[in-house]
């Protein structure tokens, strides 16, 4: 009887320390406001370096660089990330690239500041941002199943884009409004300010998951996770098949979005204010759309649902291409029916991943 009281003291005590599912999902609301704060300082960065390079430059090469060396990381790195995603801190992984990308971002103010700011600087900084990035987005990614009830995966990721719509509204909107008004150094620290609005809730999250027991064998450890991954996808009839369609869609759609402030500003004159308008409109659609997920009970056709969705982006896409000069609303609309399939896209593929594989992978 003794030893029985004393593990279930022991037991008591344990429960007490681990956070149950209602203080998990309460702090991980608190956690992404602060992640929200962050990704508006992170785009209304973003706006100002592609409006500085564009407007100084005028080259769509420089602007495509710009692109690609923020989104390379991510690509490159991600398959290797999303494994110490699994097995590091999440939390810590989190706060870590969110204070080294408010490094970056204030190494880029004191080169501007300096007047030492060129193009090559500014490439290898929105690199290494983007390096940032390949391990912030598998650690939450990675967090979200464990601390959101599967029941709600859905519609928590529809919130998600809606917020995120709502944020990247604003955020073009008020760099543009900024960069009439400051110089490009010092629009840059609305970053800074909103890493520190970030780090709080960050810091005092309540994060609990059964971790793996740790092996003697270290050398193959990582390799062999590497490899369950790609088992996890393979598990999964057909998955693998709408990942790559969905990367080649993505792939032969993104020069509308990577140059889309140069096709504003220098193929139809736009002004910042023009590029904002354009890229609101987009934003809009991506709130539309995930108003749409939120507000349907039950999606249970997802993978026909994206095939759809990737028609709607095509349709978009004809507006955008076909625009007379100086139509920016047209381009807008096509850039808002681009928006709705991307929210309807993204929330059913994460539902899809998050839904049917373990979340201990």
């Amino acid at each position: 009887m003794e030893v029985s009281d004393n593990v279930n003291v022991n037991d008591e005590k344990t429960k007490k320390k681990l956070p149950n599912e209602q203080e998990r999902f309460r702090s991980f609301i608190f956690f992404m406001g602060g992640q929200y704060a962050s990704l508006f300082g992170s785009s209304v960065v973003m706006f100002a370096i592609i409006w500085w390079i564009t407007d100084l430059y005028k080259n769509a090469l420089y602007v495509s660089f710009a692109s690609f060396f923020s989104f390379v990381p991510i690509i490159v790195l991600i398959p290797i990330t999303g494994v110490y995603a699994d097995r590091w801190n999440k939390k810590h992984m989190i706060i870590i690239a969110d204070f080294l990308q408010a490094v970056f971002t204030l190494g880029l103010i004191i080169l501007f500041a300096l007047g030492m700011a060129n193009i090559v600087t500014v490439f290898i900084l929105i690199l290494l941002r983007g390096f940032c990035q390949a391990f912030h987005q598998p650690a939450i990614m990675a967090m979200i199943p464990f601390m959101v009830p599967q029941k709600y995966l859905a519609k928590v990721n529809s919130v998600s884009q809606f917020l995120s719509g709502m944020l990247l509204i604003i955020s073009p909107v008020i760099a543009a409004t900024l960069i009439a008004f400051l110089s490009i150094d010092q629009v840059y620290w609305v970053d800074i300010i909103t890493f520190v609005i970030a780090v709080i809730p960050a810091i005092f999250l309540k994060f609990s998951f059964k971790k793996r027991k740790r092996r003697r064998k270290r050398k193959s450890k990582f390799k062999k996770e590497f490899k369950e991954g790609f088992a996890a996808l393979k598990e999964v009839e057909g998955l693998i098949s709408l990942l790559v369609v969905f990367a080649a869609v993505s792939f032969f759609i993104a020069p509308f979005f990577i140059l889309s402030t140069y096709f504003v500003a220098v193929t139809h004159s736009g002004t910042a204010l023009d590029v904002a308008l354009v890229q609101a409109l987009f934003q809009g659609g991506i709130i539309f759309g995930a108003i749409i997920v939120f507000t349907r009970k039950k999606w249970n056709k997802k993978v026909l649902t994206i095939l759809r969705m990737i028609i709607v982006l095509f349709v978009g896409s004809i507006f955008i291409l076909f625009s007379p000069r100086g139509a920016f609303l047209i381009i807008g609309t096509g850039r808002f029916i681009t928006g709705i399939g991307i929210a309807i896209i993204n929330t059913m593929v994460s539902t899809l991943i998050q839904s049917i594989i373990s979340p201990r992978k």
